[in-house]
């Protein structure tokens, strides 16, 4: 049996580098379902469609630039063998891309979110608590220069509990990536929002 429930509260996971955008959706309404077993993983799912002003970009480029988030978010934590413990969390997105609009240029540039998130709690969830966190896949946010692919390993840290138990990580460092990362470059992001001619 299925228990859907829904939380009317905010979710975010905070990180420190550009491909925070895979979770850093805020999400206003959270579906919850879980299953009568305790060794099932839990998992949310949401569909987010949402549009707010990117202030350091805008700034950056010397107009106003705006960052769209469309498609459905989704979320998996995994329990320990004691049945309630969060072991790992795996975060995806399905149907999902992201638009950055400059209107007073008349321009914009879009790519999907293709990038998974997956973080491990070796040592627990509590507060303060280490995890590792590794981002898998495509990300693309500099318009027309060439994207980030590969795979990122993070040293984490657990920041808060959010709704639904969901842990809420920092990203504290680098140990270690393979692929092509070439990170943010807000210079080519505003040359491929500046109007031509």
């Amino acid at each position: 049996m299925t228990e859907v429930k829904t939380e009317p509260t905010w979710f975010r996971k905070r990180t420190a580098v550009a491909a925070s955008l895979l979770v850093g959706a805020l999400m206003a309404a959270l579906v919850l379902t879980t299953t009568a077993h305790a060794d099932q993983p839990i998992t949310f799912e949401e569909v987010v469609d949402q549009t707010s002003f990117a202030p350091a970009t805008s700034a950056a480029c010397g107009f106003p630039v705006y960052i769209t988030q469309r498609g459905t978010a989704h979320v998996t934590l995994f329990r320990g063998a004691d049945g309630t413990s969060i072991v790992r969390e795996m975060d995806w997105l399905s149907g999902f891309k992201f638009v950055f609009t400059a209107p007073t240029q008349g321009t914009s540039f879009q790519f999907p979110g293709t990038r998974r998130l997956i973080t491990y709690y070796d040592s627990g969830t509590a507060l303060g608590s280490p995890a590792r966190a590794v981002f898998v896949g495509l990300q693309r946010d500099n318009g027309d220069g060439p994207p980030d692919a590969g795979r990122v390993e993070f040293e984490a840290v657990v920041t808060f509990i959010g709704p639904g138990g969901i842990p809420g990580i920092d990203l504290v460092s680098i140990l270690s990536e393979s692929g092509r990362h070439f990170g943010i470059d807000v210079a080519q992001r505003c040359a491929s929002l500046a109007a031509s001619g």
